[in-house]
């Protein structure tokens, strides 16, 4: 991207800006996960904003110094939790679709170890709520060397939903469009106009 893809602008807020105030109001705490280095001054910035209009936002480090993708900074969030599970949400994610968080926190809520939704473009395994439980399995992901998010969707306890079944009606590809190059940030822009 060129840059921290978090920090985008999205219509005079930042994505994490705007993921914060969203779920600010949903959430009592809510966990930002950063490289092992720790977090940019802007981001910084951001979280210090959010704390003084009253939100407890907590910044997770990765545990591990290595480069291991989402993978690791689930792995951190999961040790830092204070509740049984969380809701994750990839930092580039422009749509934050309320009728998909109520579904997946609804389905989360039984005895399953973690829920990720599915459509024909495959499992998203960083929209998804893990249960504290899943811990050790994480860790054994990366300690054998397999940091891929979609490992989480083959463990016991993992239910893999189909969107159509969890919140009927909306467009995957909106629903988990990530902002990954500048012509897709470009391209998700220019559709909002």
């Amino acid at each position: 991207m060129g840059a921290e893809k978090a920090l985008l602008d999205v219509g005079g807020a930042s994505l994490l800006e705007r993921a914060l105030r969203a779920f600010g109001e949903r959430f009592q705490r809510l966990l930002v996960s950063v490289s092992s280095e720790g977090p940019s001054a802007s981001c910084e910035e951001v979280v210090l904003r959010a704390r003084r209009e009253g939100l407890r936002v907590d910044v997770v480090a990765d545990l591990r110094a290595a480069r291991d993708g989402p993978l690791a900074g689930i792995e951190a969030i999961l040790a830092a939790l204070e509740g049984p599970a969380a809701l994750f949400v990839p930092a580039d994610a422009p749509a934050i679709e309320p009728r998909l968080i109520d579904a997946l926190l609804s389905r989360a809520a039984g005895d399953v170890r973690g829920v990720v939704p599915c459509w024909s473009g495959g499992v998203e395994p960083l929209f998804a709520v893990y249960g504290r439980g899943l811990l050790d399995d994480v860790r054994e992901l990366l300690d054998r060397g397999r940091p891929e998010a979609r490992g989480l969707a083959g463990l016991g306890g993992v239910e893999v939903v189909p969107l159509e079944r969890l919140a009927p009606g909306l467009d995957p590809r909106e629903v988990f469009r990530n902002l990954n190059t500048p012509a897709d940030y470009r391209a998700w822009l220019d559709g909002r106009r």
